[in-house]
């Protein structure tokens, strides 16, 4: 097929899968698929990028947040509360891990990447596929889904090659989950917090509200540069007036916080 026919087909298809209404079986089926491709390529990601155990992208200075993410939690766990040195989001859900793992960022580093890639790497599917397919059926959430597990390694091929062992050693593994830091959290709960915002806006349902106001609240709890996706939240009120599911994201939204002075 030519290349320049890619992008009718790919039109073509997404039309046809607006009016294609899959059974409840082929929707798991085709979720399961999705999820074991994105684990295969988080395992060929592994692979390729330097890695010394599960210390992935060595090579490569990752800014350092891991061992602030890391001590802050330990410290946590022992009771003391540290200097906020980072975000606090990511240190409080990792506080019960590093009392049996210890100080040391070596050895809390497997169960934390086994967390990301097995837990959040599917949520982050799962979700990019529901926002899409509420927009535009069952073939443009299977489409939206593909793409987000593809292009990152796809777009391995576009960079400068003088660029491109940063790309593989630096944002890939944040990207994927193979990095203890908490860029790659944040992204998770912000595309968690993108699809209930979505589902609110759909049906109104409170349980969606508050699913969407805690996601955007510990995206902030564990990056507080998050704080820029705040004004898509304003849009939405602004755009879909709706003062209930405002209200119930607003409070979801603030619970993290209030929690953590608690």
């Amino acid at each position: 097929m030519p290349v320049r026919e890619l992008p009718r087909r790919l039109l073509k298809f997404v039309g046809a899968g607006a009016r294609y209404e899959p059974s409840r079986r082929v929707v798991v089926a085709t979720l399961a698929g999705l999820v074991a491709v994105q684990w295969v390529v988080v395992a060929l990601a592994a692979r390729a990028t330097s890695h010394e155990g599960w210390l992935f992208g060595w090579r490569v200075y990752q800014g350092g947040d891991d061992t602030w993410y890391y001590t802050t939690a330990w410290t946590l766990s022992q009771g003391r509360l540290p200097f906020a040195e980072i975000g606090h989001g990511w240190p409080i859900l990792l506080a019960p891990l590093t009392a049996v793992t210890g100080p040391n960022l070596l050895d809390g580093l497997a169960p934390i990447v086994l967390l990301q890639v097995v837990v959040l790497v599917p949520i982050g599917v799962l979700c990019v596929y529901g926002i899409a397919r509420g927009i535009g059926g069952f073939a443009l959430g299977v489409w939206a889904a593909v793409v987000w597990i593809g292009l990152p390694v796809v777009a391995v091929q576009y960079f400068d090659g003088r660029y491109r062992d940063v790309y593989v050693d630096q944002l890939l593994p944040q990207f994927l989950g193979l990095v203890p830091q908490g860029d790659f959290v944040s992204m998770i709960a912000l595309v968690v917090a993108a699809y209930f915002i979505f589902r609110a806006a759909e049906g109104g349902d409170t349980i969606d509200a508050l699913a969407a106001g805690l996601a955007v609240g510990v995206a902030l709890a564990v990056k507080p540069a998050n704080v820029l996706f705040v004004p898509a939240v304003v849009a939405f009120v602004a755009v879909r007036p709706a003062p209930r599911v405002a209200m119930w994201i607003g409070a979801a939204a603030a619970l993290p916080a209030l929690t953590s002075l608690v």
